[in-house]
């Protein structure tokens, strides 16, 4: 008698268990579908309607009157203040400003104007003061920072 080929069945045995496996998991997934329901579908709108008692902009008539008050009270500056505000702006303009003696460049951080003097200094301070008075005499020397 012939002696019967194990390897046959065991092969036959793992394809059946492999096929087992794969039902289960197909059937698993089928269930898991079917549990979930679809959102709902609203209707969609098939025509809008708009209230009768609106007019269009351009038949609205501009008011009658204008304001006479903004609440933005219109005065002049004193000359003082004029000339500071005229002159600090013209030198902002200016900046970086390349002297023989010192160099001004404007430090936004502090608002205000850094002076980095040359050697000597003590001769390149008395320069920059000149300068000053004669270019920009509303500008006080605390808006400097002297380097």
């Amino acid at each position: 008698m012939d002696k019967p080929n194990f390897k046959i069945y065991f092969i036959l045995a793992l394809a059946l268990g492999i096929l087992l496996i794969l039902i289960l998991i197909l059937s698993y997934i089928r269930k898991n579908r079917e549990g979930i329901t679809p959102p709902p579908e609203f209707p969609t709108p098939t025509s809008v309607e708009f209230p009768s008692n609106i007019t269009p902009t351009s038949q609205l008539t501009p008011p009658e009157s204008h304001p006479t008050f903004t609440g933005v009270l219109e005065e002049t500056l004193p000359p003082d203040i004029q000339a500071l505000s005229d002159q600090n702006q013209a030198l902002l303009r200016k900046t970086p400003l390349y002297q023989p003696l010192f160099n001004i460049d404007f430090d936004y951080g502090e608002d205000k104007f850094i002076v980095n003097l040359n050697e000597p200094k003590n001769e390149a301070q008395t320069s920059f003061e000149d300068w000053l008075k004669d270019n920009y005499p509303a500008i006080p020397l605390d808006r400097f920072i002297l380097n």
